[in-house]
């Protein structure tokens, strides 16, 4: 996969980027009818590509050396795309063995503009480009057969299309150097992909939702045997509903960057300042990323909040496992335990997609808004509601 500036810098500070698939809360799942490779290919045939979508991506490699130790290098981002203007947004957060970088961008005019540890630069570049610097593939891919070991197709009970693509001896070590082997393990000596699955899911609708991909591989270093234990994550939302806004005093300031080429690497801080590291929990890994990533601050009873246009703000009650959007005198209340949401005397239930008598069609809009706010503030953090709810089960 072709490198741009971004990922240079990247690749500088050895940063990996995946994130390991969840797969704590295993749902219930019936097979397809009909040949499950057959079934997948003409789902990328049908696929519905949205004009407008938003990308969380998650990755790890996690190494194991000879006497035990591990060394773990992460990323996790999230980019937002406007396919039609070719304008994007994206955010990274890396730790590469204890050390953290942060970087955020724009992209518009065929340039990216990117604040990286503090030192800004802007880069002339393809809006496909853009999206090589997730480091992952961000639409699926076609399987020729021959590259396949087996193909399984299950539903969800949500309606959704789980294909699960095992690759064989003879392609799985060309496909992850091709697609996903940024770092280069498959480029060592004796380096052999000892296991590779991609496992792709569509809505019923035909829309591409996901995709995770695991990857085990054996390499000899400076004389050293390792294993390299690779997984990612991709997950698709806001489809066609998102965008980008750049102000004017956004633009001024983005004609400060100097060129990519100009920059001095001596200046580049080594860390962001702060410990980026999971907590034990979830929520608590939660709770540090909003105050430390995205600037909550703390109130009374352990709760964090965030106000902006003096009127509106979100909180983060983790004694009550809530979400809560307020705009004036208006409260949103989502509940990630059970999964649903109020507002007065109207109570929504996504798992059961069932409405309380008291909800109007554009209360019940609003709500599935809010929870989305949750989704975005998660992501933003390198989690997602299934690992916060897998939590409390």
């Amino acid at each position: 996969m072709k490198k741009t500036g971004l990922t240079l810098i990247c690749a500088l500070l050895l940063a990996g980027c995946t994130a390991a698939p969840d797969e704590s809360a295993a749902e219930k799942t019936v097979p397809l009818e009909g040949d499950a490779y057959t079934l997948y290919t003409e789902e990328l045939k049908n696929e519905k590509v949205p004009d407008t979508a938003s990308y969380s991506v998650r990755c790890e490699y996690r190494f194991t050396f000879p006497d035990e130790t591990l060394s773990l290098y992460s990323m996790d981002g999230v980019l937002e795309s406007d396919a039609v203007n070719e304008t994007a947004h994206l955010t990274q957060h890396i730790a590469a063995n204890g050390l953290n970088s942060n970087m955020e961008a724009y992209y518009y005019d065929e340039t990216l503009f990117n604040e990286y540890n503090g030192i800004t630069y802007y880069e002339n570049m393809t809006f496909d480009n853009v999206k090589e610097i997730m480091l992952v593939p961000l639409k699926p891919y076609a399987f020729p057969s021959q590259l396949t070991e087996s193909v399984t197709a299950v539903k969800d009970e949500a309606g959704n299309h789980i294909y699960t693509i095992v690759l064989n001896e003879e392609s799985r070590q060309d496909y992850f150097k091709s697609h996903y082997d940024f770092y280069g393990t498959s480029g060592f000596d004796q380096a052999e992909v000892t296991y590779g699955s991609v496992k792709v899911t569509f809505s019923q609708e035909g829309t591409w939702l996901s995709e995770s991909a695991e990857f085990i591989t054996d390499f000899v270093y400076e004389e050293q045997p390792i294993k390299a234990a690779y997984t990612s994550e991709v997950s698709v939302f806001n489809q066609d509903a998102t965008s980008i806004s750049v102000s004017d005093e956004m633009k001024q300031e983005h004609q400060t960057y100097v060129a990519a080429k100009d920059i001095d690497t001596s200046q580049i801080a080594d860390d962001t300042g702060y410990d980026d590291s999971p907590e034990e929990t979830v929520s608590a890994t939660f709770r540090k990323r909003l105050i430390n990533r995205l600037g909550y601050e703390e109130i009374e009873g352990g709760a964090v909040q965030m106000i902006y246009n003096t009127n509106e703000g979100y909180t983060v009650d983790f004694a009550n496992k809530t979400f809560i959007y307020s705009n004036y005198s208006i409260n949103y209340v989502y509940s990630w335990q059970g999964d649903l949401i109020s507002m007065g005397a109207c109570t929504y239930d996504f798992g059961k997609d069932y409405a309380t008598s008291e909800c109007k069609d554009s209360t019940i809009e609003k709500m599935k808004d809010v929870r989305n706010y949750l989704l975005m503030e998660l992501y933003y953090c390198g989690l997602s509601l299934e690992d916060l709810q897998s939590e409390n089960s």
